[in-house]
């Protein structure tokens, strides 16, 4: 029975590994196209997040950068989703204070399970879908902007308070 549970443990552990190889990868050749893209822009391997945000059903890799008085958003589709969808660049300025302006910096990116519905009413195009991930972007100054696929532009929307 330890022999079972002990190669059980083994291979979760093998299993973990792979995921994070898989997600090291991603990125890795996600902030490549981002840098061949938009290569004025700084961008943060570190902020890197894996989650199927346009979906598809496979991991797309979204990633914050920084130029002078901008924070910059890249989301990269999976190589292997069910699309051929492109990756996605924006930016937004820091300290304009507008709806579309971050306050400061740094800027981090916390994935969360797509909720459509928000104290305002139903996102927009927003459909539920098993799997896919919303993810907002946080400067912990002030209101963050939150990210969602909208289903009927077929494109990444944000919304603020």
């Amino acid at each position: 029975m330890l022999r079972l549970l002990a190669g059980l443990g083994l291979a979760a552990m093998l299993f973990t590994t792979n995921v994070e190889a898989q997600g090291t990868n991603a990125t890795r050749a996600s902030l490549e196209i981002l840098r061949k893209m938009q290569p004025h822009v700084t961008w943060d391997a570190s902020t890197a997040v894996n989650a199927d945000l346009t979906c598809t059903g496979g991991m797309d890799t979204a990633v914050v950068g920084y130029t002078k008085d901008r924070v910059w958003l890249g989301v990269v589709p999976a190589a292997n989703a069910r699309s051929s969808r492109k990756p996605v660049v924006d930016s937004f300025s820091v300290g304009k204070h507008s709806q579309n302006s971050f306050c400061g910096v740094p800027v981090k990116i916390e994935t969360h399970t797509m909720d459509c519905d928000t104290e305002t009413g139903v996102l927009l195009g927003c459909v539920p879908i098993e799997g896919c991930m919303g993810f907002s972007l946080i400067d912990g100054m002030c209101d963050s902007f939150h990210f969602y696929w909208d289903s009927d532009r077929r494109a990444l929307t944000w919304w603020r308070r």
